[in-house]
């Protein structure tokens, strides 16, 4: 019985360090994407971005931008570094709960961004944009 308990704890701890390796991986990456749609709301903004077949919905404040820094543009490829807000429940890649029949999420201003299956029922925010201005970091 120990060895069987021994194994299963060695099994579950390389399913977790395989998995930790590619999160680390994937979240130093940063991918070409391409605006499609810019949806402006009280507080935010909500921009579409597409990368092969998959479309991102990516939430951004409308702060004042100081720094000196062009627009994104629709049709335009920009080098967009992403952090996913919603959902976060998830265990070895697993989802602990279910998103429980979620449509929409409260952001601050009194916004909901609604979330759909075009986006894979994600949200996203890009740590190299401020409001519609593209930081090349």
């Amino acid at each position: 019985m120990r060895i069987i308990l021994a194994f299963l704890l060695l099994f579950l701890i390389n399913i977790y360090c395989n998995h930790r390796g590619q999160v680390f991986a994937n979240d130093n990456n940063s991918s070409q994407y391409k605006i499609t749609k810019i949806k402006g709301l009280k507080k935010c903004y909500l921009i579409y971005a597409q990368r092969n077949d998959s479309v991102f919905k990516i939430i951004s404040d409308k702060k004042n931008c100081t720094i000196k820094a062009d627009k994104i543009k629709i049709k335009s490829d920009y080098s967009l570094k992403l952090t996913k807000i919603f959902p976060l429940d998830s265990l070895l890649g697993v989802a602990v709960m279910p998103n429980l029949a979620i449509t929409g999420l409260g952001i601050k201003g009194g916004d909901v961004v609604f979330i759909d299956d075009e986006t894979h029922n994600t949200l996203y925010v890009a740590d190299n944009l401020i409001g519609l201005r593209f930081i090349d970091k």
